[in-house]
């Protein structure tokens, strides 16, 4: 044979790039930190050279003379081009319907006629067999696909060149074809040359070049590296939404594929809303019986299973499994995924038999077209494992669990989540058998993986994605928790892991969180203050929309009331919709965050405790039962306990009972404390016997507690309970709340303040509002808040110059603080050189432009509104006012809102007025997240119930709690209930003498606060028990300096004179107080130091597994015990 002419001088030219491309990525031809990029053009290089000596060697053993004369011979003749165009008709029809077998012969038919035609070295006839390798990997038999595909590619570079588009589109098509496999390796370079290829030849924004886009980020999918997958999913979406609409199929596409990327990271309700649109564009868009409507089924199915709602579940996957039956075959991949899903279903109901058949044929399928070591194949047999563990039959359930993370672990890498998957389950198995010293060391390895991925997870997406990625955490520490507490009281190695998790994640959101805005703020380029500044319009935007409500009825334009609401949810959506898109692009521009977020060592955490205090880190969890009859895990009632960290020294625990009688104590202490005429020491003493009497054992002599609470036990003061004796716990510990004990080691590296102190107090609530500083882009109206039956509504005014009247009925009206005025004028004085706003200066605007303040005191109204999903539109609501520090009751539910950072917040001037740009006079905490308080010591919120918010177990209060932690402030004082304005007076001006005169952030409270319970008037914990210290604890100016802890004696003693207040005139105590607010004001030069459900991706599912975190490169051998140099239990902490 000979080859065409020019083949050979291609070959010999592509091999020498491919030499320079393998000389290149040699040892020392790199330089550090530009390894990556070489490596991309390397990638780039390589594979265009072994595309290049691929279809030249292919070339040459299929070249002849007669083929290379009809290489360059005419187009067809038109008989057979028709024919061929009425077949590729009918070949698309039935593939779009699902019929992929009656497709094929119509497609060999086509190709056939071109052969005849114009020989098989032709463009027409490259396409041909393009297509029909189509068709044979649409069937799952990659065997016949992909010497197709590699065909196609030889002609087509030939005949085309190896820049055409249409070689791009088999290269993409070959690496479908690996990625399929698992042939990871092979794939990577296909999919580069072709995203190569299309951005030149066909411009960035192609719909063919989102293909690659998506295909490249599948790849990263499955290899478990989210964060370079969501990037390129994200980028695929926006290009086929803008050059196709938003109703084509491909972006159903990636629209499926991005819905995946949100479950794989445990955001199912993001995931869910997704696969509805994916569904709906499918059903309208193809045949009912297609195998992509198929595909949306099976997911939407397995979402609504992992909720618990299986009717609807079950129908869907009836009607996958026929679909895919009956359009791929019986023997197709997909088929078997169905199989997979609608097992799981029927094992829930108790239909085992099935259930087992369901699993075998599904094992047997994907062995016979993946292979026998394909992550789907581990799906299967961990899967079937779950089933014989279920049953009982261990033996068999071990040996299958070994071979499913062996699988995974040469196919997808020892660090994939899915490996983790396996080791959890294995660990529970372990568990059930007794075998506890097995169970923590798969616990372990699994947590290591899990922490890894954790890092990657918080560094993606929007902030509800990061919440749902360690949402999807919290039952494998659970499952830690249950296994030292109720199995392992006397392991170390159990503990030591229980510690560590929960330390670690508890409230890892947050800190993800405030790291990435912190990060901006610090380099603060333009670009950064850009994202910055839209970030916090848009968050403006949300808040004043959320609290306007829909639009009321015009004269000139009537609509329907249903129109209106319409019109406003879809408002709320949109600006939503833009936050999440800047919160992810906050998380894109902040990489060194992801170095923050690593895991926290806990000798780290442990040094940060102070000489003589204690770490209480209290966890809510829901107990295991790893001998459950059912291949979901069973979780028993939730409970809480309780670890003791000191700096030296070990690690104590107590186990505190069931949830419900702690949280049921909560509720009703809660309930006694803010009401003056009850008596508080009966709840106070029940709380205390079930939660602090069992501590107290373990703190022995220690006074000073920095206490991190969940769940119910984040709203109560601990100062208030009574021990054994009758006597407050205030009177015997200092209390300081952190939000996770890793704060310890964050508030040792404070930035430094930027401005003095600053105090802002008694808002003028009607003043006119200033002229807007940021236009509102939601053309909404101004509005009032009306009240009906004991639930906030929203209407709104038709003028934004008309204030609302005091007599208008309806109108929610924020009353002057009685002596807020007073408050801040007596503060300011204490700090002595501090700004001060007050009254129609007292403004939103003026909050937001501060930044990094070293003190800054608020008195003003708050408020914290619980859930409410419904809207409602009064026709006459009555009127209802507010005058004391509170805005709103349970019972008082602003509609429509279900961010919590939503329903809290604070009023500024100008709020009656309620004018309709972003500064409108009601700052919610989301707001207030966006605040620049880096460097700023000391936040005192003197107004009620600043300190509640939405609970949220392992993650902490959603409001302003937690939105100051995110805007960057050391040390919040809040409140948890309503107190009277004398009382909050009496108690901050104690507070700032004790403060400033030296005594530490949390110590000086605490006096202020002994001094009020020593006076017969104020000895009731709801005038002095209501604030509380959180975060840094320590005397202003070093975060490194204990407070000092002087000695308490019973109330009704001496101790009365040491708490009392020192009088007027007292020069020694005046000098310090003087001393000290000089040094507060003088700015320091110095800077101070599951169970996740694996759905469908593209139509792949996996395993169930029970909440499954690293692994290091160990395997179970098949099952078989650990060899002996992995008998020792890994150490969490080890790299």
């Amino acid at each position: 044979m000979t080859a065409p002419s020019g083949a050979p001088s291609r070959a010999w030219r592509a091999a020498v790039s491919l030499g320079l491309a393998v000389l290149l990525a040699a040892p020392g031809c790199t330089k550090q930190g530009t390894i990556e990029g070489s490596t991309q053009v390397i990638l780039y290089s390589a594979s265009a050279a072994v595309g290049a000596i691929i279809g030249s060697t292919m070339g040459l053993r299929k070249s002849t003379p007669e083929r290379e004369a009809r290489w360059r011979a005419p187009e067809p003749p038109a008989p057979v081009l028709a024919a061929v165009r009425r077949l590729n008709a009918q070949v698309l029809e039935r593939y779009e319907r699902g019929s992929v077998d009656d497709a094929i012969p119509l497609a060999r038919e086509a190709l056939a006629l071109l052969e005849d035609a114009v020989g098989r070295w032709h463009r027409l006839s490259a396409a041909a067999i393009n297509t029909l390798a189509v068709l044979y990997s649409a069937k799952g038999d990659y065997a016949r696909a992909e010497p197709l595909f590699k065909e196609a590619i030889s002609i087509r570079e030939f005949e085309l060149g190896q820049g055409h588009p249409e070689v791009a589109t088999s290269l993409a098509h070959l690496a479908r074809v690996y990625s399929a496999k698992s042939d990871y390796t092979r794939a990577t370079p296909l999919l580069a040359r072709a995203l190569e290829i299309r951005e030149e030849a066909l411009g960035r924004e192609h719909p063919d070049v989102a293909a690659s886009l998506d295909d490249i980020a599948e790849l990263y999918v499955k290899k478990g590296d989210y964060a370079r997958a969501e990037p390129l999913h994200g980028r695929a979406l926006a290009i086929r939404e803008k050059a196709l609409g938003r109703d084509h199929l491909d972006v159903a596409v990636s629209l499926n594929n991005i819905a995946m990327l949100h479950h794989a990271t445990g955001d199912d309700a993001a995931a869910e809303r997704m696969l509805d649109r994916v569904l709906d564009i499918r059903e309208r868009a193809l045949d009912r019986w297609h195998p992509r409507v198929a595909e949306s089924l099976n997911n939407l199915a397995m979402l609504r299973h992992a909720r618990g709602d299986d009717a609807p579940a079950e129908r869907m996957l009836d009607r996958a499994l026929a679909i895919r039956e009956k359009a791929l075959g019986p023997d197709h991949p997909d088929v078997a995924e169905s199989l997979n899903n609608l097992a799981l279903l029927r094992h829930a109901k108790g239909d085992d038999a099935p259930a087992e058949r369901m699993l075998d044929r599904a094992l047997v399928i994907r062995e016979e077209a993946l292979g026998p070591d394909h992550p789907d194949v581990a799906a299967s047999l961990g899967n079937l494992a779950l089933l014989h563990h279920a049953r009982g039959d261990y033996a068999p359930a071990e040996r299958l669990f070994g071979r499913a993370l062996a699988i995974r672990e040469k196919a997808l890498g020892p660090d994939h989540p899915d490996v983790a998957a396996s080791l959890q389950n294995s660990a529970i198995l372990r568990q059930a058998q007794g075998d506890t010293p097995g169970a923590t060391r798969r616990m372990t390895l699994a947590a290591a993986i899990e922490e890894r991925n954790a890092a990657v997870f918080l560094t993606i997406g929007a902030d509800e994605q990061k919440r749902a990625s360690m949402a999807a955490l919290q039952r494998s520490t659970e499952a830690a928790v249950s296994l030292h507490v109720h199995f392992a009281p006397d392991d170390e190695a159990a503990k030591r892991l229980a510690v560590i998790l929960i330390v670690r994640r508890k409230g890892r959101v947050l800190d993800a969180m405030a790291y990435g805005l912190a990060a901006l703020r610090r380099r603060l380029s333009a670009e950064d203050r850009a994202l910055l500044d839209a970030l916090s319009r848009v968050s403006a935007e949300l808040s004043a929309l959320t609290w306007r409500g829909p639009e009321e009825p015009r004269a000139d334009k009537p609509s329907p009331a249903r129109a209106r609401l319409d019109t406003y949810r879809a408002r709320l959506s949109r600006l939503e919709a833009r936050r999440r898109q800047l919160e992810t692009e906050v998380s894109r521009r902040s990489p060194e965050v992801r170095a923050q977020l690593s895991p926290v060592p806990l000798a780290q955490v442990q040094a940060a405790v102070p000489e003589g205090a204690a770490l209480v880190e209290l966890f809510r969890y829901h107990p295991v039962n790893p001998g459950a009859t059912s291949i979901k895990p069973q979780w028993s009632k939730p409970r809480y306990a309780a670890y003791v960290l000191r700096r030296d020294g070990e690690i104590t625990w107590a186990e505190l009972g069931e949830a419900e009688r702690i949280e049921g104590a909560v509720h009703e202490l809660r309930s006694a404390l803010a009401r003056p005429a009850s008596d508080p020491r009966p709840p106070a003493r029940a709380l205390d016997a079930l939660v602090m009497q069992p501590i107290r054992r373990l703190l022995g002599p220690t006074r000073r507690v920095l206490l991190s609470p969940d769940g119910a036990l984040n709203l109560v003061p601990f100062g208030a309970l009574v021990d054994e004796d009758g006597r407050y716990l205030v009177e015997r510990y200092a209390f300081t709340y952190l939000p996770s004990g890793r704060d310890l080691v964050r508030l040792r590296a404070a930035a430094p303040s930027r401005q003095g102190a600053v105090v802002l107090a008694a808002p003028d609530y009607d003043a006119p509002p200033a002229p807007p500083q940021q236009p509102s882009d939601t053309g909404d109206p101004p509005s009032t808040i009306w009240h009906q039956r004991g639930r906030l509504h929203i209407a709104t005014t038709q003028s934004a110059e008309a204030a609302p009247s005091s007599e208008a009925p309806g109108v929610v009206r924020f009353r002057p603080l009685a002596s807020a005025a007073q408050e801040g004028r007596i503060v300011a004085r204490q700090l002595v050189a501090a700004q001060v706003l007050l009254g129609a200066d007292a403004t939103e605007a003026a909050f937001k432009a501060l930044h990094g303040p070293r003190l800054l005191h608020v008195v003003t109204h708050g408020f914290f509104l619980p859930d409410q999903k419904t809207l409602h539109a009064p026709p006459s609501p009555p009127s209802l006012d507010f005058g004391s520090r509170s805005f709103g009751r349970p019972g008082n539910v602003l509609p429509e809102i279900e961010d919590p950072l939503l329903r809290s917040g604070l009023a500024f001037a100008g709020a009656n007025r309620r004018s309709s740009g972003s500064d409108d006079g009601i700052l919610t905490a989301l707001e207030a997240s966006q605040l620049d308080l880096n460097g700023t010591q000391l936040v005192v919120l003197a107004a009620c119930e600043t300190g509640v918010g939405d609970v949220k177990s392992g993650d902490g209060v959603y409001g302003l709690r937690r939105a100051l932690v995110m805007a960057g402030a050391e040390t919040q004082v809040m409140s948890l209930w309503n107190v009277r304005d004398d009382a909050t007076l009496e108690l901050m001006q104690a507070y700032y003498q004790r403060l400033l005169a030296g005594g530490g952030r949390g110590e000086a409270l605490r006096q202020a606060q002994l001094a009020m319970l020593a006076s017969p008037e104020r000895a009731h914990p709801f005038y002095w028990a209501s604030f509380i210290v959180s975060g840094n604890d320590a005397a202003l100016g070093d975060p490194h300096v204990a407070p000092r802890l002087p000695e308490v004696r019973p109330p009704h003693g001496c101790g009365c004179d040491l708490a009392r207040p020192p009088p007027p005139g007292s020069g020694a105590v005046a000098a310090a107080a003087l001393l000290a607010a000089f040094a507060l004001v003088r700015p320091r030069r110095r800077a101070r130091r599951a169970h996740p459900l694996r759905l469908a991706r593209s139509g792949h599912v996996t395993s169930p597994a029970r909440a499954e975190p690293r692994a290091g490169r160990r395997k179970d051998n098949g099952g078989k015990p650990l060899d002996a140099a992995e008998e020792a239990t890994p150490d969490p902490e080890s790299p």
